[in-house]
């Protein structure tokens, strides 16, 4: 289980509570966003790489990950690069646990293309 969201919390808690009399907690508000799923067997994408590899090229237009973690990558290496040309985040409800591979071949920039890339 993930204790991140406890230990920001706490956290918050700490020192805006210690400083200022404020109180943090966790709330879920209907946003909008684009959220990733499967039509597949989660199992389809499993990684059997033992090496980590990860490579984005604009020149290319294309995005290669081998034994990549699906929502570190979404978190830390998709949204980062992305946020500005996107309106909405993306949420991974896909189901796939672990490590998984993937190669898309359409510019990152264009969410259309990458949908239709995924869908694939």
């Amino acid at each position: 289980m993930n204790k991140c969201p406890q230990i920001i919390e706490q956290d918050l808690n700490n020192y805006f509570g210690r400083y200022y009399g404020i109180v943090a907690k966790k709330e879920q508000r209907l946003v909008d966003c684009w959220v990733l799923t499967s039509v597949k067997n989660a199992d389809t994408l499993q990684s059997q790489v033992k090496k980590n590899d990860l490579n984005i090229n604009r020149n290319t237009k294309t995005l290669t990950a081998k034994n990549v973690d699906l929502d570190f990558f979404l978190a830390r290496n998709w949204l980062p690069f992305y946020v500005d040309l996107f309106k909405y985040p993306i949420i991974n409800k896909s189901g796939h646990k672990g490590v998984v591979n993937f190669d898309i071949k359409a510019d990152p920039e264009d969410f259309d293309a990458v949908k239709k890339e995924l869908e694939a």
